[in-house]
């Protein structure tokens, strides 16, 4: 199942709307296996964004976005290093963390500007092949891994949601793919979609790229179907006139 959205505020809206409408009760919740939702652009809606705060409250936005995306300043990216980060623990804490010190010291957001940077124009951004011979399908991109088999394998609960992260330049575009063996809408869908697209338009700035578009893909889709979550869920779309 496919959703197309102009904005997170938008994805959010029509993930909800499709899960209350569609999802199948599973448990405790509603859902839908292995929909993808994209995004085409990074546009703020500070309406959306106003509504949902009084609605969810700060942390659903805030707490959540952090743990997903930090923005690093320029100066540290100057120096090849990006260990500014604080982080509150163990590099499995957050999905930051492991992106910046997977292993506790691998930072695959530091690498990942760099084949951005490499395999690309800088000034039109245009996709090289490695092989000028090679078919277009060998087109270069960028990965970055947050599960830990090692870690997280044999974890009963407390899996990490979001498995793999993949970039594409295209056209002076970097286009970011997400893949989420579990995504709940109705707690996080907002953050996710914002701080991905943060993301995304940040190495996109780093690659003197623009944002091309940011596409989730969640094995379970899904949203609580009990409790002040879908209560929260039917009072922001109410609120939305949705």
């Amino acid at each position: 199942m496919e959703l197309y959205a102009s904005c997170p505020a938008e994805a959010w809206v029509k993930s909800s709307k499709l899960l209350l409408d569609s999802g199948v009760a599973t448990g405790d919740i509603d859902e839908i296996l292995g929909v993808k939702v994209t995004i085409h652009s990074n546009e703020f809606d500070q309406q959306f964004d106003t509504n949902f705060r009084e609605v969810f409250g700060d942390e659903r936005i805030d707490t959540a976005s952090k743990v997903l995306f930090q923005k690093p300043t320029k100066k540290v990216l100057l120096k090849n290093t990006m260990k500014y980060i604080k982080s509150a623990g163990d590099w499995k804490n957050s999905y930051w963390n492991r992106l910046v010190a997977f292993n506790g010291h691998y930072n695959q957001i530091e690498e990942v500007i760099k084949l951005l940077k490499k395999h690309i124009s800088v000034k039109r951004c245009t996709t090289v092949l490695v092989d000028p011979e090679a078919d277009k399908a060998s087109l270069m991109g960028a990965h970055a891994v947050v599960y830990s088999p090692e870690n997280d394998q044999k974890l009963m609960v407390g899996q990490p949601c979001l498995i793999s992260l993949d970039f594409k330049p295209r056209d002076g575009k970097i286009h970011t793919f997400a893949l989420f063996r579990s995504q709940r809408i109705s707690k996080s869908g907002y953050a996710d979609f914002s701080a991905l697209s943060n993301l995304t338009t940040f190495l996109a700035e780093e690659s003197d790229c623009e944002f091309g578009s940011l596409t989730t893909f969640a094995c379970s889709f899904h949203t609580k179907n009990s409790g002040p979550e879908r209560k929260n869920t039917l009072k922001l779309l109410k609120l939305l006139g949705c």
